[in-house]
């Protein structure tokens, strides 16, 4: 998520629950240097997956969306998920949460 977004995102309520669409396009072989080199896109991704325990795309808020993407550890890891895809677009889906 890059920087425009994520300001945006702190511009709408924080607190709202939201969903993120996570749309992904892998790289035939993943980047290297952050060590999944030789392994194919999606060898990599699912690495990225076993590094990164919130598998969740439903969450309680916005804030807590942003606190996750905004934590160094997440961004650490977040250079295998960079290596594994050639292009990727999060969408907020929100309208779709149904009020309880």
């Amino acid at each position: 998520m890059d920087d425009h977004a994520r300001e945006q995102m702190r511009q709408a309520d924080p607190d709202q629950p939201v969903v993120m669409l996570n749309l992904l396009k892998f790289r035939e072989r993943a980047l290297t240097g952050v060590g999944v080199d030789g392994r194919s896109g999606q060898e990599a991704f699912r690495r990225y997956g076993e590094l990164n325990n919130a598998a969740d795309v439903r969450y309680p808020s916005r804030r807590h969306f942003i606190d996750k993407v905004s934590d160094p550890e997440y961004q650490e890891i977040s250079r295998v998920r960079a290596a594994a895809l050639a292009d990727s677009r999060l969408i907020e889906l929100t309208q779709l949460i149904r009020a309880q």
